[in-house]
């Protein structure tokens, strides 16, 4: 129209808007996690936050919450682990769950960013730190213990085998003297 109201058909009548008037409805707030499952058993999200892990975990999934449920595809949702460059979108099809499976042991930092309209600049986010323990048999302790062994059975197998060609050359020297006599 003249004043820049644009009119739409519908079933019900006419739909006017005025798009210098009207005001966006942008997908705004905060983001949080709502449910955390380490191998199917819930755990708090907030006891989790710089906590450790143990070594057998196989399974961590992260349920994220949300405003604006109903504008899915205005929702656009990146997370990281230990990466500070290349963040990995959520799809929709993801329900808001971000799983990871067999991590290795070691300090994580899992960073979540939702954005905030329609700008490319403004960002919620969430930051969640934990760590994964080593298992025993990756451990130092482990590696030292297992070389020390290791030594200790080759110095063994030598006085062994040592042992046995002493007695052998005694033997041969006895057998020498009784030939000579």
């Amino acid at each position: 129209l003249n004043d820049g109201t644009i009119s739409f058909p519908t079933m019900d009548g006419l739909l006017w808007a005025n798009p210098v008037v009207a005001n966006p409805i942008l997908p705004i707030g905060d983001i949080y996690i709502d449910e955390v499952l380490i191998d199917n058993k819930e755990t708090n999200p907030d006891s989790l936050h710089n906590s450790t892990l143990a070594a057998t975990v196989q399974e961590i999934i992260f349920k994220l919450g949300y405003s604006a449920w109903c504008n899915k595809e205005n929702i656009n949702i990146e997370y990281q682990l230990n990466d500070t460059l290349n963040w990995k979108q959520l799809k929709e099809d993801d329900k808001a769950i971000i799983q990871f499976n067999n991590l290795p042991a070691g300090k994580y930092t899992l960073r979540i960013r939702k954005l905030n309209g329609f700008s490319s600049t403004t960002y919620s986010y969430k930051q969640i730190s934990f760590t994964i323990n080593t298992r025993w048999y990756q451990r130092g302790w482990f590696y030292l213990l297992c070389i020390i062994t290791l030594l200790s059975l080759i110095t063994l197998y030598l006085k062994f085998r040592t042992r046995q060609y002493k007695q052998r050359q005694q033997k041969l020297e006895l057998q020498v003297l009784a030939k000579t006599k």
